[in-house]
């Protein structure tokens, strides 16, 4: 049986970047001219390919994976990207990893690792990394010069997929450029501009674009990068460089960065913070980085095994003659999963304002240490004293309560004494000298208003108002100074006072009685004189 090797669907897999790295490695053959009926040979053991979303090569991949013979290892060229992978027209619905058409795929990192099990990749996704970045491992940027502040703007290879994300993204680079135009210093530095732009933006902006450079070296020679969503964000990040991206789309972010820029107000902050990045920022970018990208330096290694697993798989397929059966997870991703953050974390970076993290000395740590415990023991004797006070206090008013209620007790018993001593000794309330008479000048009011309403009755042609009391008072003998009751009076401009008026309402005496009718006579007398001689 002749050995099997792995076929790279791929035009110039030897000089594309994605391969370069390590095929070297491994026993291959490329194949460059293929249409989509294209049928593996005997000796292939893996079929690889990036091409995925592309016909013929996404027929060729779907259709081996269903057969399930020969196995198929599809490789993640980038980040994923929302815009790219959602609102792309030219890219058919679901065609990039929804599920991936092959048996196994090659994640870059953590975070694209956890989305595509979460798309129903369950089974496929190994832990890789991006091969053409190993040769980054160990380089840094370059030292920031004093007066210098030197940064790189650039685009994705595409940098929009509709005519409204053209627009925006060519409204965010003008609004770089007119920054940049009307700040040639900041904090006491020139600023210098390195353009890197695609899709004709560099005409439309009247810029001087270094789309020819080669990327690693543009970054070793800048102090601070702002690119639209790409897998720049990870080279720019291998080199420690602060990244920004700027995306007036508002698409989500499948790679997390510190710096956003999202509008026109964005931009001079951010680019503020760039020239100083602060140290949680940065913080924040290397976990963000960990979780995105296998450590460079492994991922040449790791894509080697994994092929050569497979076509171990595959060996043994062919040998026993059943169908193709793969582990769920080929690679030891232990280390990757448990791996921090490198650099140490200097909580004096932090957190500059507090003054504790700024000292290291371990002898003069110590002294505060033992006065602040002796400031403690000071403190805790004098909260001892005040709950002894407070103990006390509480005491006191417990007592002050009791003899209150002592005292209520008392009063309640004199009351009920004084009750019953009144009982005892028949006092009763009686009317004094002032509601005897107030009561006689109220009958006295009550008969004069019934003279009134009666008139009526006894034929008497002028008939005066009811409400008025001043003309009744003007027909009848009783003198003109007697008054009506005070409470009758005043019942208006005093209201706190109980009316009177309830008295009217009494019966009056027998001798009232026979005064009215007297005078009611005499009035009855007047009467029939007067039509007497009205009628001559």
């Amino acid at each position: 049986m002749q050995p099997l090797k792995a076929y790279i669907l791929c035009h110039r897999a030897e000089s594309h970047s994605l391969y370069s790295p390590w095929i070297s490695e491994i026993d291959y053959a490329v194949v460059e001219d293929y249409d989509h009926d294209w049928e593996p040979p005997q000796d292939c053991g893996v079929v690889v390919s990036h091409l995925h979303y592309d016909f013929p090569t996404a027929a060729i991949l779907k259709r081996l994976t269903a057969h399930n013979h020969v196995p198929v290892l599809v490789l993640a060229d980038g980040v994923l990207e929302f815009r790219n992978t959602f609102e792309n027209p030219m890219v058919a619905a679901g065609s990039l990893f929804m599920p991936v058409h092959g048996h196994k795929i090659a994640c870059i990192g953590l975070s694209q690792y956890r989305h595509l099990v979460s798309w129903g990749n369950q089974g496929k996704c190994e832990l890789v990394g991006l091969p053409r970045l190993d040769d980054l491992k160990g380089t840094c940027a370059r030292q920031p010069i004093e007066d210098e502040f030197r940064v790189l703007v650039m685009t994705a290879r595409q940098p929009g997929f509709t005519e409204r994300q053209l627009q925006q993204v060519q409204k965010s680079m003008i609004d770089l450029r007119n920054w940049f135009s009307s700040h040639p210093r900041l904090q006491g530095k020139s600023i210098q501009v390195i353009w890197r732009l695609t899709g004709d933006l560099d005409e439309k902006l009247g810029v001087e674009s270094e789309s020819e450079a080669p990327l690693v070296e543009l970054l070793k020679n800048v102090d601070a990068v702002v690119t639209t969503p790409s897998t720049t964000i990870l080279e720019s990040m291998t080199l420690g460089l602060p990244t920004a991206v700027i995306d007036y789309t508002n698409s989500p972010k499948f790679v997390a960065a510190a710096w956003n820029i999202s509008g026109p107000d964005h931009v001079g902050p951010v680019l503020e913070d760039l020239m100083n990045p602060s140290a949680p920022h940065l913080l924040y970018q290397q976990a963000s980085y960990a979780d995105s990208l296998v450590p460079p330096g492994e991922a040449s290694t790791r894509m080697v095994q994994l092929v050569n697993q497979l076509i171990e798989c595959c060996a043994r397929n062919v040998a026993s003659g059943a169908e193709l059966e793969l582990p769920e997870q080929m690679l030891n991703t232990e280390t990757i999963k448990n791996s921090h953050v490198a650099e140490s974390i200097s909580l004096a970076s932090l957190f500059p304002g507090q003054i504790g993290f700024r000292s290291n000395e371990l002898e003069s740590l110590t002294t505060q240490y033992d006065q602040l415990c002796r400031e403690v023991s000071v403190l805790q004797g004098k909260i001892d004293q005040q709950r002894a006070q407070l103990a006390q206090a509480r005491q006191d008013t417990r007592m002050a309560w009791r003899h209150h209620d002592y005292a209520a007790d008392q009063v309640k018993w004199l009351r009920a004494e004084i009750q019953r001593l009144n009982l005892a000794l028949r006092i009763s309330r009686r009317p004094t000298r002032l509601d005897r008479r107030l009561k006689v000048r109220a009958s006295i009011a009550f008969q004069r208003w019934q003279y009134f309403v009666d008139q009526v009755q006894r034929s008497n042609r002028i008939r005066l108002s009811i409400f008025k009391l001043g003309p009744l008072f003007e027909k009848t003998r009783f003198p003109k100074g007697v008054k009506l009751p005070a409470t009758v009076k005043n019942f208006e401009t005093n209201k706190r006072k109980n009316p009177q008026i309830k008295m009217w309402k009494q019966k009056p005496a027998n001798a009232l009685l026979r005064r009215i009718n007297l005078v009611t006579q005499a009035s009855q007398k007047r009467l029939r004189a007067r039509r007497v001689m009205s009628a001559r």
